[in-house]
């Protein structure tokens, strides 16, 4: 009976501990400075291969962050993409005010088109497949554009 409690209450306290953990939803403006500042001089400092934050930089980081984001083009639209392509040369002086205008924006967006893809496929999925349709659908990533518009996307979202 004593070494059941060695191994209940341990478990118990430990499921205590991490449950008396709030998440935090609501962003913190002064951590994520400090986080961009380090960011910063790590990339100019303390890298293997010092970087300059430029717009060259700012130009890779932007297709780097949109292509890790939606490789497969399936969340973001055309439409997007122009919004957050005004911010394409701009986010070096952003890393460098410290502020997280793009990256907040392309993440609520991000955010928004996951919350509309789970309406799709659940729509698409409602209805039986046909598979006597006469179709094709690109899988060559990189050369493919982004759809064009929301009617586009969903469009895309059945021939997946």
């Amino acid at each position: 009976m004593r070494s059941n409690y060695k191994i209940i209450l341990p478990i118990i306290l430990l499921a205590g501990v991490l449950l008396s953990f709030k998440l935090r939803l609501d962003p913190d403006p002064d951590k994520d400075k400090v986080l961009i500042g380090l960011i910063r001089y790590a990339l100019t400092h303390g890298h293997y291969e010092p970087q300059d934050i430029n717009d060259e930089f700012s130009e890779a980081v932007y297709n780097d962050f949109i292509n890790s984001l939606d490789p497969t083009k399936r969340f973001f639209t055309q439409n997007d993409i122009d919004v957050f392509s005004a911010y394409k040369h701009q986010i070096d002086d952003q890393i460098k005010n410290e502020d997280l205008t793009f990256y907040n924006l392309v993440y609520n967006t991000y955010s928004r088109r996951l919350q509309e893809a789970k309406g799709f496929y659940k729509e698409i999925l409602k209805h039986p497949f046909d598979f006597t349709r006469d179709e094709t659908y690109d899988i060559d990533y990189e050369n493919k554009d982004f759809p064009k518009n929301d009617v586009e996307l969903i469009l895309n979202w059945q021939k997946q």
